[in-house]
């Protein structure tokens, strides 16, 4: 197969993966939006059928989540940069993320931060998918620590995010941005794709560090406004 063969394959899949996002959206929201009426009209369901519905919401949910992963990573979205402040777009994002009472979470955001030049749409779902992965790396409870450093040389900030969780292997760190490749139990793999596609189309990077018992971290740099 030639290469140009090979890049309207591409092309022609990633349109598919997109039409089939979009039509599967349909129904996960009457299905999440059915949940929602049941456990508003059985307040006195028995136990069981309670538990049932619970699931289905979280499966839904799951399943929201893979979609608009896949979304994100096949379909292409132009950017509208923007100056942001990285306090404003972290607290912004921990407002959409559940937060289990068994994590804390420590923000260290100098005030004195330039501002980002950014799209703040897709950097906000950058530091949430970062910031959901560090929860659920602690299923236990912990802390997660995010902090922000500006090189003042270079004209960017650092954003990291810190779990206390199990941490990874050595010989899985190369291949946590590969797509379809994940350490948990349930997803897909996508998560990570879309942090490090987001991040590189917002003219940043991102990298991790991490060891077995070390817990992770999961940085990104992004230009500041000094930089556009």
């Amino acid at each position: 197969m030639s290469e140009s063969d090979m890049k309207l394959a591409e092309l022609m899949s990633a349109r598919v993966a997109c039409s089939v996002g979009h039509e599967l959206r349909n129904p996960l929201g009457v299905m999440s939006n059915a949940v929602y009426f049941l456990q508003t009209v059985l307040v006195d369901a028995d136990e069981t059928t309670r538990e049932y519905l619970d699931i289905l919401k979280d499966e839904i949910a799951s399943s929201e989540r893979i979609v608009s992963d896949l979304l994100d990573t096949v379909c292409h979205h132009s950017q509208h940069p923007e100056m942001v402040g990285a306090r404003e777009l972290l607290e912004k994002t921990l407002r959409k993320c559940a937060v289990p009472s068994c994590v804390t979470v420590k923000l260290d955001i100098p005030v004195s931060l330039s501002k980002l030049w950014v799209d703040p749409q897709q950097i906000q779902l950058v530091l949430r998918n970062l910031i959901s992965n560090g929860i659920e790396a602690m299923p236990e409870g912990g802390t997660l620590e995010i902090c922000a450093v500006e090189n003042t040389q270079d004209e960017d900030i650092t954003i990291s995010v810190r779990d206390c969780g199990s941490g990874v292997m050595p010989e899985q760190l190369g291949k946590l941005f590969q797509p379809l490749f994940t350490t948990k139990a349930h997803g897909i793999g996508l998560g990570l794709v879309v942090v490090k596609n987001l991040t590189s189309a917002n003219g940043g990077n991102v990298w991790v560090e991490s060891g077995a018992g070390k817990g992770s971290v999961f940085s990104v740099t992004l230009p500041c406004s000094g930089s556009s």
